[in-house]
């Protein structure tokens, strides 16, 4: 967990980062309440870097991550208001490893281009035009007329609603400036369906997501067809002034509902890529939207980053290939693991070897694995021997013949060979002074790589480091990967 902490509850108050099946997710807690709120699936496999930032509010928090080099909205709520607050970083359920954790000193406020309290006198009609005080802030999206797109909308005791249905639904809509968008309201629904609506192109194509007394879904409009994205998800009670959020990022949409992650759904449809307007949607004239409607471009465009460009670490980036067997193969591996905080690791190239390969296995296919292989790396991290019980000439031989043949594929690459350990084996020690033997055969361009010996082995004969004796777990992963930074220099 990485933002902000009250000491007297040590409730974190930024941004959770876990790890689940090779996806991340991030999460909100909000001092001194017992409310979460999501990010919902970021972006990123383990392993990869997880840049976020956190905009604490008078009362609660704006919540962005760095995706593809533009910091996006990701979440906000305008609940949580404990003081003093104090960094903080925690762990979750799943592993996750954090650097790079700066609190900077910049005063902003970020404004939304569309913001109304409904606060206003009674009026069937029409809903007047927005007053710029739907967000705690009171800055921004003002003076903005409603479109009544389907039906006739107006104001009742400081909330918006449907006066009169045309076709049995009612739509009113703002031009939010931006398709990619974050987008809520306070919505209380008494009967039919409510929801909010994204990309609003005519009343014959648009993407919504509606509350039906039970449930939550995600559905879209196209051509004059509807039809479901994401099913119906429990989410009540609905019969209160709750928080329902909609964020659109591409062809990727994500919903909230009274500050808590409910869904996700993907829309790739081009004729809902594109629109700018947001708006509420109901089936009965009985349901209402009360204040707290805004909605804040996500930024794809980059119109955040200088504002938090301060943020954003400067790494030096460096390319490798990785050679090995199964503690190399799969993608969890340690090569998924070499970026750091201050260096970006990219692989050149495809892994090569497989589970269970010996030396002379890896041999027998680097010339075709080499032909195949595209890039130019700067560095070669080889881990190979854990499956070997072999001659020691035999040994040498191959090794020496996988290390020529990289170096005439790239010849200004450096390659590094790891010391191997399993446990209960009297090999390691052996295998070890003949990678020695090895690298000295070939000094200008091999050199000694980690030693598993000294830090998978470690006290507990690998006991805390490995699954089995041999793989690494996922601290073993993460400990490796940093051995091989340090090797290299980095």
């Amino acid at each position: 967990m990485v933002g902000f902490s009250d000491a007297a509850t040590d409730r974190a108050y930024g941004a959770s980062i876990y790890r689940l099946a090779e996806e991340l997710h991030a999460y909100i807690g909000i001092s001194g309440n017992s409310l979460d709120m999501s990010f919902g699936l970021l972006s990123g496999p383990v392993g990869s870097p997880c840049t976020l930032a956190i905009v604490l509010r008078s009362s609660g928090a704006f919540a962005y991550q760095l995706v593809s080099g533009a910091w996006l909205l990701m979440a906000e709520q305008e609940l949580g208001n404990a003081s003093p607050l104090y960094p903080t970083v925690a762990n979750n359920n799943q592993f996750s490893t954090i650097g790079a954790l700066m609190v900077g000193d910049l005063n902003w406020v970020m404004a939304p281009t569309v913001s109304d309290s409904f606060d206003r006198a009674d009026i069937s009609s029409t809903m007047g035009s927005s007053d710029g005080l739907g967000t705690i802030e009171g800055v921004g999206g003002s003076g903005l007329a409603w479109t009544a797109s389907v039906g006739t909308w107006g104001i009742a005791t400081n909330r918006g609603y449907c006066s009169a249905l045309a076709g049995g639904i009612g739509i009113a809509t703002q031009d939010a400036g931006a398709s990619d968008v974050y987008f809520r309201s306070n919505v209380y629904r008494s009967a039919g369906t409510a929801g909010l609506v994204v990309r609003y192109v005519d009343a014959n194509n648009y993407i919504y997501a509606l509350l039906d007394g039970t449930g939550l879904s995600l559905r879209k409009k196209i051509a004059g067809v509807d039809s479901e994205v994401v099913a119906p998800v429990a989410a009540t009670p609905q019969n209160g002034h709750y928080s329902l959020a909609v964020r659109a990022i591409g062809t990727g949409l994500t919903v909230y509902y009274k500050n808590a992650f409910v869904l996700q759904g993907t829309i790739s449809d081009a004729a809902l890529q594109t629109g700018s307007r947001v708006g509420l949607y109901v089936s009965n004239i009985g349901n209402l939207f009360s204040g707290a409607c805004a909605a804040f471009p996500v930024g794809t465009d980059g119109k955040y980053n200088s504002y938090f460009a301060k943020f954003v670490p400067t790494r030096s980036v460096h390319s490798f290939v990785a050679v090995g067997d199964s503690k190399t193969e799969a993608a969890y591996r340690y090569p998924g693991w070499m970026s750091s905080d201050t260096v970006q690791f990219v692989e050149a190239s495809a892994r090569i070897g497989h589970a269970g390969e010996t030396t002379a296995d890896v041999k027998g296919h680097i010339d075709a694995d080499l032909a195949a292989a595209t890039g130019t790396p700067e560095y070669i991290t080889y881990n190979l021997g854990a499956n070997d019980q072999v001659s020691e000439n035999s040994f040498k031989t191959d090794s020496l013949y996988i290390l020529d043949a990289i170096h005439v594929k790239w010849p200004s690459a450096q390659i590094y060979m790891a010391r191997v350990w399993q446990r209960g084996s009297a090999f390691n020690d052996t295998l070890a002074g003949w990678v020695g033997d090895v690298v000295a055969l070939r000094s200008t361009f091999a050199h000694l790589g980690p030693d598993e010996r000294i830090y998978i082995q470690m006290a507990d004969d690998g006991a805390y480091m490995t699954t089995d004796g041999i793989h690494p777990n996922i601290y073993g992963t993460v400990e490796s990967a940093r051995q091989w930074r340090t090797v290299l220099g980095y």
